[in-house]
């Protein structure tokens, strides 16, 4: 294959994953970059010298040396923080706010957009992104995740911080980086900035759409190249194995291949490693804990399905009026006091009337938060006798929790209550934040504890 440069690259033999609007993405990122970084000009406004080492200083100061630790969200606190900015600098972060978004295929267009008003609407004169350019925010090449998404200030921040350093180069220095894949990558994953690799991953996937895959996470990178180390040994870099491996397969099959998809993901993340439900002890315990070192929660996540043990109660179908539940709990959980049996007819109630296909629910798990959506009615497993009561879930990237430490703190206090099912309608705004979804459906939480 001969050497590309950002902007300029070669198609590949057999193509790419261009199903997913992969190449869409790809061209709207060539163009960014080519202007940017390689011209230092603005592909919202051509000929205005937008990237400069004058505006990444100017952004690194308003937003990666002033972080905003209060309440508020991304957007809200951005707006904020960059309120002193100049027009180029406001403009250079709306372009920075573009890449960023633009591979996401788990974010709303107007998700999108709205991250890239933002820091325009700052500016005194108006700027809009081109149309061909907007047109591409439609498409997508991979999941954030919850991960990326509440991560998201650390990942403009190290857009940021690589812009400066990159723009503080010789311009000698910036056209080798620009046509070697490898030297751009490293000098991308030592710029000092936040841990998370994400963005890192991203960015170099967007220059060099040919050499890196379309992969955030170093654990699937990882448990890919293991899962092939028999058709490429390993050589110690992640992404030139993963480089070899697709040149392998694409060779050998003649069609383009995502690791993702069927035959390659059961090879990497095969359905056996998914796991099935654990003995748990009846009771009432705090939301991610767990009874004798064990917890259903891998089996949710892996399955895409929710739960209450409901040990003791009958055959039950969904839309069970409250009156009825009482009798029923009265008559079956004896053993408990007054005050339990009042609880537990709430959340039964909960679970198989207020809930609805569509409605948020979250569940914790060893310090981290998973989000999905209820997708479909609610079952009853005569047999099962620590998950009587069922719903189907699609969890949002179900790999990837997000790290209690990274949740606001308002959602984090709440998750810290010991009732078995929490109604999280106060916290909706924040739960959509994680998973970028604006309908105005009823969250629940649920713990790693059958009821």
């Amino acid at each position: 294959m001969a050497t590309e440069c950002i902007g300029e690259r070669p198609r590949r033999e057999h193509g790419t994953r261009n199903q997913r609007g992969e190449e869409k993405v790809q061209e709207a990122a060539a163009t960014v970059l080519r202007r940017g970084l390689v011209g230092g000009d603005s592909a919202f406004t051509p000929g205005s010298p937008v990237w400069t080492a004058q505006a990444a200083a100017e952004l690194e100061r308003a937003f990666v040396d002033n972080p905003d630790l209060g309440p508020g969200s991304f957007l809200e606190k951005l707006r904020g923080q960059l309120a002193g900015c100049s027009p180029v600098a406001l403009q250079l972060a709306a372009e920075l706010q573009y890449l960023s978004v633009l591979p996401l295929s788990d974010l709303k267009v107007d998700t999108k957009r709205d991250r890239i008003r933002r820091p325009l609407s700052l500016t005194a004169e108006p700027v809009t992104v081109p149309p061909d350019l907007d047109s591409a925010l439609s498409s997508g090449v991979f999941n954030g995740g919850m991960g990326y998404k509440v991560q998201v200030w650390n990942q403009f921040g190290v857009l940021i911080s690589f812009v400066r350093a990159w723009t503080e180069l010789p311009t000698s220095e910036r056209q080798r980086l620009a046509c070697d894949p490898w030297a751009f990558r490293d000098l991308l994953q030592s710029t000092p900035g936040s841990k998370p690799a994400g963005q890192r991953h991203a960015l170099a996937y967007l220059a060099f759409p040919d050499v890196f895959e379309p992969i955030i996470s170093d654990e699937h990178k990882r448990k890919i190249r293991s899962a092939f180390a028999d058709v490429v040994a390993p050589t110690g870099d992640l992404d030139r194995d993963l480089l070899a491996l697709r040149d392998h397969f694409e060779q050998a099959t003649g069609e383009p291949f995502d690791w993702y998809q069927p035959p390659y993901r059961d090879k990497w993340l095969p359905q056996s490693q998914s796991g099935t439900a654990a003995p748990l002890q009846e009771g009432v315990a705090g939301p991610g804990a767990s009874v004798q070192g064990t917890s259903l929660v891998p089996s949710w996540l892996a399955e895409g399905w929710i739960s209450l043990a409901a040990t003791h109660l009958p055959a039950v179908d969904g839309g069970t009026a409250h009156e009825e539940l009482k009798r029923l709990v009265d008559e079956n959980y004896g053993h408990v006091s007054y005050s339990q049996r009042d609880q537990k007819v709430d959340e039964f109630h909960a679970f198989l009337t207020r809930m609805q296909p569509g409605d948020l629910v979250a569940t914790t798990d060893k310090g981290a938060l998973y989000v999905g959506e209820v997708d479909g009615d609610v079952e009853y497993r005569a047999a099962e006798t620590l998950s009587r009561l069922r719903r189907p879930v699609r969890w949002d990237n179900p790999g990837e929790g997000v790290d209690f430490t990274d949740l606001p703190a308002t959602l984090s206090a709440k998750l810290q209550s010991q009732h078995e099912l929490l109604d999280l309608t106060a916290q909706l705004a924040e739960l959509e934040e994680l998973v970028d979804r604006n309908e105005a459906a009823a969250p629940w939480q649920r713990s790693s504890y059958p009821t």
